[in-house]
């Protein structure tokens, strides 16, 4: 885990900052846990993505040379494939419910009642990849509705 989540993300954005023309945009995939203050069971997981972090205020610097930005978004409570199985480690007695059981509880860590959703992070990446976004540099930005404040 930890070495796919840094070195797949490390050597593709090298490669990229040799092709990308000035001004252009390097966006990593980091994760809340990167930023939470501990995760049970998420030691290798949650380090892998706080590298990244690193990785984006280092990176943001070296790449500045050629006006490239590089950010990262950290994504939590976010309803993808693997969402209910990770849920269900952070709910006592998780295993025993119902994908809808799941949603119902995890809607409740967010203060906007809700979980998030896909295109809750591809509407960030796109303001980042947009030249709306050519100001924000070395940042990680989590998108999370609030649940892990």
């Amino acid at each position: 885990v930890f070495k796919i989540n840094t070195r797949g993300q490390f050597f593709v954005a090298r490669e990229a900052y040799k092709h990308l023309s000035v001004g252009g945009r390097i966006i990593l995939m980091g994760s809340i846990t990167g930023q939470a203050k501990g995760v049970p069971k998420h030691t290798v997981y949650s380090g892998s993505k706080g590298a990244i972090e690193t990785f984006v205020r280092c990176m943001a610097i070296d790449c500045g040379d050629k006006r490239i930005t590089v950010n990262a978004v950290a994504p939590g409570g976010i309803k993808t494939d693997m969402y209910h199985a990770v849920c269900r480690e952070y709910i006592p007695g998780g295993e025993n419910l119902s994908d809808d059981q799941v949603d119902e509880y995890a809607k409740t860590w967010s203060p906007m009642q809700r979980v998030g959703q896909p295109v809750d992070i591809a509407r960030v990446v796109c303001f980042l990849a947009s030249q709306d976004g050519e100001w924000v540099n070395g940042k990680v930005i989590g998108i999370d509705g609030a649940a892990c404040m």
